[in-house]
């Protein structure tokens, strides 16, 4: 579950690291980017066509949480390590609330 958390926060980390970001067009109260590794992974040089994802607030907020409760688990894991080998008595963490995946953009 930590692993699969892991890759899913390097997905969302990725789509943005590698993005032009649009503004809010036509008063529409989202942020529009465009995914460059993935269109040219999808299009190359060739036939190339931008496909604007877009996010709102809500969204952003999930992603950060999913972060949190990411790092959660780990830290949690680090101190369950401790524990066996002897040298922690007690976990200060708790196990984080469910992982539910939070979507790369708006569908």
């Amino acid at each position: 579950m930590a692993i699969g958390a892991l890759r899913h926060c390097l997905k969302i980390r990725n789509q943005y690291a590698h993005c032009a970001w649009f503004p809010e067009m036509e008063g529409v109260k989202r942020l529009g980017f465009v995914n460059l590794e993935e269109t040219a992974r999808e299009y190359g040089a060739v036939n190339f066509k931008m496909n604007v994802h877009y996010l709102d607030l809500a969204l952003l907020h999930a992603q950060h949480a999913f972060f949190d409760r990411t790092m959660g688990l780990f830290l949690w894991l680090g101190r369950e390590v401790q524990i066996r080998e002897g040298n922690e008595t007690k976990n200060p963490h708790s196990w984080p609330a469910e992982l539910k995946l939070p979507d790369l953009h708006i569908p």
